[in-house]
């Protein structure tokens, strides 16, 4: 979880620098949300082999993931394309899915066995 609060404050100060500065900060924003999707992803692997994962919400995974990565990466290009940009809103997918899939993954985890298929 630290560095998905990292990842949030560098991207919410994208533009509060001279342009070495911003520029910095677009690169280690790219790099820590790269970072991220990776330790989601791992959490949900480890997720699947310790819980017991329905096979809709694997499916769901491996193709939610990669794509929230994405669409992380595609909203710091949005973010940091305009000095201008006059709300955050693109900062939605990096700020909500991150805390999903963890709280679903520690869910898998700890969850109880259910009766009927003790």
């Amino acid at each position: 979880m630290l560095v998905w609060i990292v990842v949030l404050a560098w991207m919410t100060s994208l533009h509060d620098s001279d342009a070495a500065g911003n520029g910095m900060t677009q690169g280690f924003s790219g790099v820590g949300i790269i970072l991220l999707w990776i330790l989601l992803a791992i959490l949900a692997l480890i997720a699947g082999i310790a819980g017991r994962v329905p096979t809709w919400l694997a499916l769901t995974a491996v193709v939610a993931i990669p794509l929230t990565g994405y669409g992380a990466i595609v909203a710091l290009e949005i973010l940091s394309g305009s000095a201008h940009i006059p709300f955050l809103w693109p900062i939605v997918v990096p700020a909500l899915v991150p805390p999903t899939i963890v709280l679903t993954s520690l869910w898998l985890i700890v969850k109880p066995y259910s009766r009927d298929r003790v």
